[in-house]
């Protein structure tokens, strides 16, 4: 086999140690051997799963039972000693650093383009969007997974409000940046015109309006809608309004602010 030992980071996008409760702790350590040699997964992550407090012990009920305890304690210990090898002077007491990936804000902003086909239909008003269409694609999550929620395009503007921040725990979908308390965000729904009139909608994300400023100028473009003309628009200046669709603009609006 052909080694591709990862020591940091995860490795893959989720992964899993691939061990089973069911299993011997030989037929556990030659799983968690084979996935760190061929790549799969990091050390670090395996250390952080097995580790005190780390998931895998909820997973075995290692709190209620004193044997499945010894057998993640066993697959901790092989890993710890695995990294050791490769890397001397660590300690195993020290926190494992979280890996910063890189940030694609256009996979996560709203996207605007002709149906590919007339399988989908539009959260808003139930109708099928029919191929050639012009839809507006929102990402949310269903069953564990990421997919799109699609809206025709001429209704989109109605799923679409900007609100001040009422506090600090959200992000943006896009950047992943923290929104502040105050800050104006985006907030972008997903729901039929009832659900949206009711703020009962399905789903909700929030972003930086200038972080997905390739989203507004498309929007505009396909369908002539403005950001001045979207909910809340009051709460933003028209230079802000100006620079959400041109990149440049949105360079002097900064210069302006210093």
């Amino acid at each position: 086999m052909e080694h591709k030992i990862v020591i940091s980071g995860e490795g893959s996008a989720h992964p899993k140690l691939g061990v089973k409760k069911k299993n011997s702790v030989e037929e556990n350590l030659k799983i968690l051997n084979d996935m760190i040699e061929s790549g799969k997964l990091s050390l670090d992550h395996a250390i952080a799963k097995t580790r005190p407090g780390g998931t895998l012990r909820g997973i075995f009920k290692c709190s209620e039972d004193d044997e499945m305890l010894s057998h993640v304690e066993a697959l901790y210990d092989f890993v710890v000693a695995y990294k050791k090898r490769l890397v001397p002077d660590y300690d195993p007491s020290a926190p494992v650093k979280k890996v910063q990936k890189d940030v694609d804000p256009e996979k996560f902003a709203p996207k605007v383009e002709q149906a590919k086909s007339s399988r989908a239909t539009c959260k808003m008003t139930g109708e099928k969007i029919d191929a050639g269409e012009l839809r507006v694609g929102l990402p949310v999550f269903c069953r564990g997974q990421q997919v799109t929620a699609w809206q025709k395009a001429a209704h989109f503007s109605k799923a679409l409000r900007f609100e001040t921040a009422p506090d600090n725990r959200s992000k943006c979908k896009a950047s992943k940046e923290k929104i502040t308390k105050g800050e104006i965000r985006l907030c972008a729904r997903v729901g039929t015109f009832a659900q949206l009139e009711a703020n009962d909608e399905i789903n909700k994300m929030f972003y930086n309006p200038m972080a997905i400023r390739p989203f507004w100028k498309a929007f505009h473009e396909a369908t002539g809608v403005h950001p001045s003309s979207i909910e809340g628009a009051e709460l933003l200046d028209e230079a802000y309004h100006k620079a959400l669709l041109d990149a440049n603009e949105d360079e002097r609006y900064e210069e302006a602010d210093c």
